[in-house]
């Protein structure tokens, strides 16, 4: 049992050096492996705010190993239009990612 088990963690090992990707069964789960996901910018308008902040609480905003400066830059890098203007201004640090 043992050896399986060390033979699907090398296996697993080398797949994520190949394609980049972690099987979800390495996070615990079964074998199905997700699409990557990605977030849609949000350019301001307020029939899209929902879906953006859902998005992006769920990935980014409560992801505790990423720094509040990561979560800012990911935030800066999501938005576009009406949105980036608001915080254009703002500098790249922790206390801004709260205001923003």
């Amino acid at each position: 049992k043992i050896k399986v088990e060390n033979k699907e963690r090398e296996l697993g090992a080398q797949e994520h050096k190949s394609t980049g990707s972690i099987p979800i069964s390495q996070a615990g789960s079964s074998n199905v492996r997700l699409p990557k996901m990605e977030i849609k910018k949000f350019n301001g308008e307020y029939h899209d705010w929902q879906r953006f902040h859902d998005e992006f609480e769920t990935t980014i905003n409560s992801n505790s190993n990423l720094s509040p400066i990561e979560k800012f830059n990911y935030l800066r890098s999501l938005l576009s239009g009406n949105a980036e203007t608001a915080i254009r201004g703002l500098t790249l640090n922790a206390v801004n990612y709260e205001t923003a």
